[in-house]
């Protein structure tokens, strides 16, 4: 009974967090994320416009999470038959990543979304107007980056992490890379903590 009102009160806790705007500071469960020793990272949900940025968020994770070199931490990615058959644009149901991870042995799994708000800008004909490396009516794509990272226990169901990382520029890779990093950076430094014994 006490274990099912811990679980309810931290699911609680991190929903209201996220609504509130977790993108300023993680909501996590400190304990749920110190034992924490395997996790699978699977493609994020991301808009049909993009299919292809949840699996790009998902890779760029990995990568960070395997660079570190966190000796307590096993990471796994999804198997590439998984990927294949489950397009990054419908999405993950938690029972799903769930499913997943038990399947894998692991303890959790890292999931989340990637949106894209993209505007184009374009030149004036003018020439008086284009600045240095324009040309006469060409364009120029920027906007707004937003990768929402989770983590979802294996074992409860709950999430035990999460955290929103944003970027806004005109560089494609640049705005990708700067928002998986803050949102995954919390993370990496909360297992570095646990290494060291909190």
């Amino acid at each position: 009974m006490r274990k099912t009102t811990y679980l309810f009160w931290m699911c609680l806790i991190l929903t209201a967090g996220c609504f509130l705007g977790c993108g300023e500071k993680p909501v996590y469960d400190e304990m749920a994320v110190r034992n924490t020793k395997s996790v699978v990272v699977v493609p994020f949900q991301s808009p049909a416009k993009d299919p292809s940025g949840g699996a790009i968020a998902a890779g760029m994770i990995s990568s960070e999470l395997l660079k570190e070199d966190l000796k307590d931490l096993q990471v796994r990615v999804a198997p590439v038959v998984w990927r294949i058959s489950h397009p990054s644009e419908y999405g993950l149901s938690d029972t799903e990543a769930i499913q997943l991870a038990k399947t894998l042995g692991v303890d959790a799994v890292v999931t989340g979304t990637v949106n894209l708000t993209l505007e184009t800008e374009k030149t004036d004909y003018k020439p008086k107007a284009l600045k240095a490396g324009q040309v006469a009516g060409s364009s120029t794509l920027s906007g707004d980056v937003v990768v929402t990272l989770r983590m979802v226990s294996a074992e409860s169901g709950a999430c035990i992490y999460s955290m929103n990382g944003k970027a806004k520029g005109t560089s494609p890779t640049g705005r990708m890379e700067s928002a998986t990093d803050k949102a995954v950076e919390p993370l990496i430094g909360l297992w570095k903590k646990a290494q060291r014994g909190w």
